[in-house]
């Protein structure tokens, strides 16, 4: 280890100077950051209500192997199965969008309330 010029060094500013800075840089550090929050939040949000990845299995007829996987940053997270496993633990998934400062959130409860002001 010490032919390595970078021990020592942070790998974070070591990156940064080989990494270019460029568009799909950015969108794909952004889907990294967002798969590992994702996944962070969805162990937590587990463990607060309580389960196992076993008896979350048992709640959507799946094998544990499956949430373990969903629960894993490697996998590929699809929005259909992120609402199942919320579901399964009593949760809701809410979104948020920023474009140009403006903040545009998304939840369950108002787009509902939207339909039924629109049809009433």
């Amino acid at each position: 280890m010490k032919n390595n010029p970078h021990l020592g060094s942070d790998v974070l500013a070591f990156l940064d100077a080989i990494v270019p800075d460029t568009a799909e840089t950015r969108r794909v550090e952004q889907q990294e950051f967002f798969r590992l929050a994702l996944t962070q939040a969805m162990r937590e949000i587990r463990k607060k209500a309580g389960l196992t990845q076993e008896q979350v299995a048992e709640r959507l007829g799946v094998e544990q192997s499956w949430v373990s996987q969903l629960e894993s940053v490697n996998h590929d997270h699809t929005f259909e199965s992120v609402i199942a496993y919320l579901d399964a633990l009593g949760a809701k998934l809410e979104l948020s969008f920023v474009l140009g400062g403006e903040k545009i959130s998304v939840n369950h409860e108002e787009t509902v309330r939207a339909k039924i002001v629109r049809k009433g």
